[in-house]
């Protein structure tokens, strides 16, 4: 008799953390040439407009905005809570269709231009996931 497993990994997550007392502003920018290899421009704006991003709980976020045009979605995270986003990057450093954050804690922003400045400000906790705390 011969038995096999299938061993089929869990999707990389990215969360966003709000460590502080304030309400934050979340922006995420897509990557516009990546999203162009996965989805066609249609199915990608109805990505967006669907909440592309899940939170610790639904009282605790909110999508405010979808610019389709420019993909970016702009959301709303309460004190103590985190923005949970599929499709991070796993242990191959897979792609991921987002290329920018931008938090906005009342006068002051702080920017990720890019992956390498998301990734060397993130903690890895597991395999799957990655995340970025703000203090």
């Amino acid at each position: 008799m011969i038995s096999s497993c299938v061993y089929d990994p869990g999707r990389p997550e990215f969360e966003i953390s709000n460590k502080t007392d304030r309400n934050l502003i979340v922006e995420l920018y897509f990557d516009k040439e990546n999203y162009k290899e996965w989805w066609s421009e249609h199915d990608f704006k109805v990505f967006l407009t669907d909440s592309y991003a899940g939170a610790g709980s639904k009282l605790r976020k909110e999508l405010i905005s979808t610019d389709t045009v420019n993909l970016v979605q702009r959301y709303s995270l309460l004190p103590y809570s985190f923005l949970s986003i599929d499709d991070g990057w796993g242990d191959k450093d897979e792609t991921v269709l987002f290329n920018k954050i931008k938090v906005i804690k009342g006068q002051d922003s702080i920017v990720y231009s890019n992956i390498d400045e998301i990734k060397k400000s993130s903690v890895r906790i597991s395999r799957n996931l990655s995340r970025l705390e703000i203090n």
